[in-house]
């Protein structure tokens, strides 16, 4: 096996490990609604974050509308992972070199600023029309 597949299988084991870890981690402290944001506590506004673990429980659900609506970022940031991870092993499988050097990260900065627009709105649609997620 080549040594980039090898170390793409590792790392995608590796965040694997993390994923499960934080899902179980959001169960235990929040129950199956995940647990509440520090900062939502402090400030009651919504973080970048906010909604992130009751994202991904939706999605381990299959419930992708309200995985949308508790922060699109990370259907998206998913959605970019598997991506670069398939087009990652084809290009390790035919020993494409040049794919791990080309610029990929456009869908990364896209993904930064989704997040950061699905705060500002949120907290808009709270603030001013008292909307909360």
């Amino acid at each position: 096996m080549d040594k980039t597949l090898k170390k793409l299988i590792i790392a995608n084991i590796i965040v694997f490990l993390f994923a499960a870890a934080f899902i179980v981690y959001a169960y235990l402290v929040g129950g199956k609604e995940g647990y509440v944001c520090d900062f939502y506590s402090f400030t009651g506004l919504y973080c970048p974050g906010c909604g992130g673990s009751r994202a991904v429980i939706s999605l381990f659900k299959l419930d992708i509308i309200s995985s949308v609506k508790y922060n699109i970022a990370v259907p998206f940031g998913i959605f970019v992972y598997v991506y670069y991870n398939v087009r990652g092993i084809i290009a390790a499988v035919k020993k494409d070199r040049e794919y791990f050097n080309k610029e990929k990260y456009m869908l990364c900065v896209a993904a930064v600023i989704i997040l950061i627009l699905n705060c500002i709105v949120k907290n808009l649609l709270l603030v001013v029309f008292n909307i909360g997620f």
